[in-house]
């Protein structure tokens, strides 16, 4: 695939928020208690592994391989935060404004 190298560079400094992002959640995670890791978890798999597909094409996106296995385990993780989220959506819905706080 031919990238511009200015389209190179964009990407190399979205790798690099990403990966930030990636550290921060992670960061998240470790100071959670034990109940709370799962969502800085999912937050931190979702940013590692935009920060591989974002790498591969600033590379030159010459590795489908490497695009399909992340594309691959990004799905299942994608899935799993929607579902976290309606069902606290649902939940928080169904109380009452004495039960909220």
């Amino acid at each position: 695939m031919n990238i511009p190298v200015a389209v190179r560079g964009a990407l190399l400094v979205c790798a690099s928020v990403n990966l930030f992002f990636a550290m921060k959640a992670l960061y998240r995670m470790r100071r959670a208690g034990p109940g709370h890791r799962t969502g800085p978890g999912l937050d931190a798999l979702d940013h590692a592994l935009g920060t591989v597909l974002i790498g591969t094409l600033a590379a030159g996106g010459d590795h489908p391989a490497i695009v399909f296995a992340a594309l691959t385990l990004l799905g299942p993780v994608i899935l799993w935060k929607a579902v976290r989220d309606a069902r606290a959506r649902r939940e928080a819905k169904g109380r009452t404004p004495a039960e909220a706080g």
